[in-house]
């Protein structure tokens, strides 16, 4: 979520768009702080100070992204484009309902890969 927002945002907007309580976006933040993944700004209040991910946090969340890509493209690999674009047609409508409640989805796993062959 840091890094979707540019590398910065505020515990308030993590708490909002996570939809999680201020004291669990604080612990969270607290062992991520302690990991070296992410520096906390200056200010008064704490729900205000920006958080900024580190160039280790970034690395890792790289990491961690590519894995994850790698293991939904070997799921994926075993289907045939026919059956992808089936799968789609099933899943735009889900898709639709949660992006009215919940506002668009992010698209920053694309790979650019092409997709198998039916």
């Amino acid at each position: 979520m840091i890094v979707r927002a540019g590398g910065r945002c505020t515990p308030t907007a993590l708490a909002q768009a996570l939809r999680l309580t201020s004291g669990t976006v604080s612990t969270r933040l607290n062992r991520l702080l302690q990991a070296g993944l992410i520096t906390l700004g200056t200010g008064t209040d704490g729900r205000s100070r920006p958080v900024s991910v580190t160039s280790d946090g970034f690395a890792r969340w790289r990491r961690a992204t590519a894995r994850r890509t790698r293991s939904e493209r070997q799921i994926f690999d075993e289907l045939t484009g026919d059956e992808i674009d089936t799968l789609n047609d099933l899943l735009r409508p889900l898709l639709h309902r949660y992006e009215a409640t919940l506002g668009t989805a992010p698209r920053h796993d694309l790979t650019g890969h092409p997709r198998p062959e039916s």
